[in-house]
């Protein structure tokens, strides 16, 4: 495999994880938004901006607490991943052999 193959394996797989360890945190805060949207909407006189930062900085947190052990396990997983494949990319970049006549 070429080497620009392994590196777009490497970005796309990077990516993968990313999204897949941000996504939960992501949606809890964007379900607590909208929350504080429908509470503002029945109630316009309370200042619900500024309860908004805590609150949505505390939903992030606890669902990143929540997850912890899930996190755990899919970075150790993707970690044996990486390994195999650095050393895959390794193993690509030996010179060749030039047999002589």
């Amino acid at each position: 495999m070429l080497l620009w193959k392994h590196g777009a394996d490497l970005i796309n797989k990077i990516t993968a994880l990313s999204i897949q360890l941000a996504a939960p945190a992501l949606v809890a805060v964007l379900m607590a938004e909208m929350f504080l949207g429908i509470a503002n909407r029945l109630a316009p006189q309370v200042q619900i901006a500024f309860l908004g930062m805590s609150l949505k900085s505390l939903v992030g947190l606890l669902v990143l607490w929540a997850g912890w052990f899930f996190i755990l396990k899919q970075t150790s997983i993707v970690a044996e991943n990486w390994l195999e494949m650095l050393s895959n990319i390794v193993m690509s970049m030996k010179p060749y052999k030039v047999l002589s006549p």
